[in-house]
């Protein structure tokens, strides 16, 4: 399969090609057509207000999150092992597509974890394909599922719908902030997005310890060669991560949104910076 796309990617015009993707997005779309109808539930539901995404980078260890007990939150991936995950209440907690090297016995392990952290409070955002893999495990909890089948050129064209086709995250950040504009939040204020694996390859930083991680203690490995065959590897993902991340700045600028990067340091240079210290929330 792989191979037959990598063909026609190489030898057809580009106009057959996005034609191709878009049969294969709308075949997908209406497959999944009752997972995704139940998104209305949540489409512009917050429009006006501010939300913080929580993102995993050591810099939001140095940041006193007990603030945000009162806002609108996003976390996403392994957040749910901060401390103060149960005092800050994610609206929304976005888990990453599944992926090799991770196993099915790790995933099914992770769930369980963030099964045991969880509360009413928030809801559990996945991926379409992911349905089976995860939906046993939260039947008790409110669940999304998102369809990542959309090229940069339809987002670009279309924006950001959280009942059509969405953008394939490079990032579970990118998951989040797709999710934050279809949710209609006009501030999106981002928290431990540090990127900055590129200056120590080869050794995973995360705000905690890696041994929390169950994935990490069943074997798993960020730095596997099936994913980072070297660090010429992470530049090209850095790179096709940065295009996602300019893309929804056009987006959200197009809606009216600001996104301003209150993260403590780090690399991602495509938003505008802000100061957590400074913001409305913490200064009240």
């Amino acid at each position: 399969m792989f191979m037959i796309r990598h063909i026609a990617q190489k030898y057809l015009p580009p106009i057959l090609t996005e034609g191709l993707r878009s049969l294969k997005k709308q075949k997908n779309l209406w497959a999944n057509r009752r997972l995704l109808a139940k998104n209305q539930e949540i489409e512009g539901s917050f429009a006006g207000e501010d939300c913080f995404i929580l993102a995993s980078g050591p810099s939001i260890a140095r940041q006193d999150l007990t603030a945000l007990k009162d806002c609108r939150c996003i976390s996403v991936n392994n957040f749910f092992v901060h401390p103060d995950f149960k005092t800050v209440k994610p609206v929304f907690h976005c888990i990453a597509p599944y992926h090799p090297p991770i196993s099915e016995n790790t995933w099914r392990n992770w769930m369980f974890d963030l099964k045991n952290h969880l509360d009413h409070h928030t809801s559990v955002v996945f991926g379409v394909k992911d349905f089976k893999r995860s939906d046993e495990y939260f039947k008790d909890f409110k669940r999304y599922y998102l369809s990542f089948d959309a090229s940069v050129n339809y987002i670009d064209k279309n924006g950001v719908n959280l009942t059509g086709a969405l953008l394939s995250p490079y990032s579970v950040t990118v998951q989040a902030i797709q999710l934050a504009l279809g949710s209609g939040f006009a501030r999106i204020f981002l928290l431990g997005f540090d990127h900055d694996g590129i200056l120590h390859h080869g050794k995973s930083s995360h705000f905690y310890n890696e041994e929390k991680d169950v994935k990490v203690r069943d074997g798993y490995s960020e730095w596997d060669k099936s994913m980072v065959k070297d660090i010429g590897t992470q530049f090209e993902a850095l790179a096709e991560l940065w295009k996602q991340y300019r893309l929804l700045k056009k987006v959200a600028e197009r809606r009216g949104v600001k996104i301003i990067n209150l993260t403590e340091g780090g690399l991602l240079d495509v938003f505008e910076r802000g100061n957590f210290l400074e913001t409305h929330i913490v200064k009240r």
